[in-house]
């Protein structure tokens, strides 16, 4: 094999190309067991699988001293990272070299992060010092036609330890603070679970991005409560999820609690929203039982005071929600975000938020879009469904929601349909937009239902630009 066989990139940054089905596993950890397997291994491991992260780790899910085998080679190519532990005696062994080629074969199609513990990069790269003698001893064994499996492990090595990577010594500090950018890196990199319904998201990067500038995240040592507010369907929930997988990496624990209001009917209820949010931040380890909110709401106090957290609290209807749940800055760490969502503005005032962010409607170019992704699954309407397009989007009036239940709806349905559909929804709304945008309504007091009516009678009839 020749030296450039593995030299698809200089750096770990290469981008994976993508993958029909995706990858079976996040990372795939290659080390020499007797030297880190209890120790630096163990506490990676554990960290990355406290952040969801999806490990092969040889030794835990095949067994060790077993011959290189298909399933292992199949494991390596289905990881969209390599995590390669260099240490002492790494290159003692066959096992690992051989891991090893497998990997950097892969290279360009998975992204390889090198550490080199306790082991001078040079020393990997050009097998010097210990890894001298290592291949002394692999030369002497693998003579005549098995010289070139010895060659392939020197290029894979030299590879590899170009790329790159982490450079931990017991000088450099506690391996805690290593740790902590291995995960950084690759949970920034990890596609979220809900990437491919991004696809049909128009306009999102703007409204994240706006977000993100609320939020401060520069300001390290301050906590800040943002509020997302606006009517039921114009897209906060989708606008913080959005958010929230792009951010989480950044904070020691993060959790996403959703329809808040739905969920904390009763004291158990609201008991088990305060178990899901110990547990996202701090750990499926800990088991965390609530049995009382009170006592819930202390611990989640006493236990994230002293870290940086990122909390969604999505459709928050009521300030009791806010009190077991984040009431106050001080329940959480220095760097900490609480994001809510909600369709009452007043709440925010009562959570204090330090800003407040209300998405708009889309306009009529990107609602096109987003029915079409939705009824087409193309940007713009086919010919002979521009008119009938129109006509259902104006249904929608702009709003998010009911764009893609009408999109979903008209779907794989011919042009006779949608007219004869179209008639009665002039007549009568589809139940599902009816059923979500009456959360709304119903949300209010009696005093502002009554509003609400009288307002909507008092222009019946009347075109919306008659002033």
């Amino acid at each position: 094999m020749s030296s450039s066989a593995y030299s698809s990139s200089s750096s770990s940054d290469v981008v994976p190309r993508s993958r029909k089905g995706g990858w079976t596993y996040d990372v795939f950890l290659s080390f020499r067991g007797e030297d880190t397997r209890n120790t630096f291994v163990d506490h990676l491991f554990a960290a990355l699988t406290q952040k969801g992260i999806h490990m092969f780790k040889d030794d835990k899910m095949l067994g060790g001293g077993q011959p290189i085998s298909e399933e292992l080679v199949k494991a390596i190519k289905e990881s969209r990272w390599a995590v390669v532990v260099f240490s002492k005696n790494y290159a003692n062994s066959s096992w690992c070299l051989e891991e090893l080629s497998n990997i950097m074969e892969c290279h360009g199609e998975m992204k390889v992060l090198p550490v080199f513990y306790h082991v001078n990069p040079s020393d990997v790269r050009k097998q010097k010092g210990d890894y001298a003698t290592a291949f002394k001893t692999h030369e002497d064994k693998f003579k005549d036609g098995e010289r070139d499996k010895v060659n392939k492990w020197r290029e894979a090595l030299t590879a590899a330890a170009s790329l790159s990577g982490q450079h931990i010594l017991p000088e450099y500090g506690g391996e805690s603070a290593f740790i902590n950018r291995i995960v950084e890196e690759i949970l920034a990199d990890k596609q979220p679970s809900g990437s491919s319904r991004e696809n049909h998201l128009i306009e999102i990067e703007p409204r994240v991005d706006a977000l993100i500038s609320l939020l401060k995240l520069e300001a390290t040592q301050e906590v800040c409560f943002v509020g997302i507010w606006g009517m039921g369907g114009i897209g906060k929930t989708t606008i913080a999820r959005a958010l929230f997988n792009r951010i989480a990496h950044k904070f020691d624990g993060s959790s996403f609690v959703n329809d808040v209001r739905e969920n904390s009917s009763s004291k158990k209820d609201m008991c088990t929203l305060q178990e899901r949010v110990l547990n996202d931040i701090l750990g499926e380890c800990h088991g965390y039982k609530i049995k009382d909110r009170d006592q819930g709401a202390e611990v989640i106090q006493e236990r994230c005071r002293r870290k940086k957290v990122l909390l969604v609290l999505d459709d928050v209807n009521d300030v009791k929600q806010l009190e077991f749940l984040a009431a106050t800055r001080e329940w959480f760490g220095p760097g900490s975000r609480v994001i809510i969502t909600t369709r009452d503005q007043h709440l925010l005032s009562y959570a204090n938020a330090n800003d407040q962010y209300k998405p708009a409607l889309l306009s009529e170019d990107q609602a096109v879009e987003l029915f079409s992704r939705h009824a087409f699954n193309k940007r713009s309407p086919p010919e002979g469904y521009e008119e009938l397009s129109i006509h259902a989007i104006h249904h929608a009036g702009g709003l998010p929601l009911a764009l893609k239940v009408l999109g979903s709806f008209f779907r794989g349905r011919k042009a006779n349909l949608w007219e004869s559909a179209l008639k009665r929804l002039a007549k009568t709304q589809d139940n599902e937009i009816i059923n979500t945008l009456k959360l709304t309504y119903d949300n209010l007091d009696e005093t502002d239902q009554q509003m609400f009516l009288d307002v909507a009678c008092f222009y019946k009839g009347k075109h919306k630009d008659d002033e």
